[in-house]
């Protein structure tokens, strides 16, 4: 046996032509075509004279590095501001010095105490924001203050 489906009310059907109604009217709304490009001015009789391109200046060399670890070590301050630029840091502690360096890629401690009667630089330390680098990964800190 096969169920009845209950009759459509005249409240009902009358909704569901306007729901109708809306979704045609919706359907056939029309698009606005795109404006046409303005018209090309006319050709006149003078040319324009485009200048030849001016060839590319070629890239700078790449400079080999200002400074190495060994550079550094043994070095005084000034020495060291000049082949790395001014520390972001100095700390001084008794008859030491704790100088840091910040570049685009590393942080460099450069630990400075008397040495042969002047503070030099006798330890350096490189490391990036979250970790300590490897001696052999200093060199390439180090050239990257260049």
């Amino acid at each position: 046996m096969v169920p009845r489906l209950p009759s459509v009310t005249g409240t009902a059907r009358r909704g569901l032509l306007i729901v109708a109604g809306f979704a045609l009217t919706a359907c056939s709304l029309v698009q606005p075509t795109p404006a046409k490009p303005p018209p090309q001015p006319a050709a006149t009789t003078q040319q324009t004279r485009i200048a030849p391109a001016q060839p590319r200046a070629a890239p700078p060399a790449r400079r080999a590095p200002k400074a190495s670890p060994a550079d550094l070590l043994g070095s005084d301050a000034a020495r060291i501001d000049t082949l790395l630029g001014a520390p972001e840091i100095v700390r001084r502690e008794g008859p030491g010095e704790l100088r840091l360096y910040r570049s685009t890629t590393c942080v460099l401690h450069v630990f400075l105490y008397p040495w042969d009667g002047a503070i030099r630089a006798t330890h350096i330390e490189a490391r990036t924001a979250t970790v300590r680098l490897a001696a052999s990964e200093t060199d390439s800190c180090v050239a990257s203050f260049s």
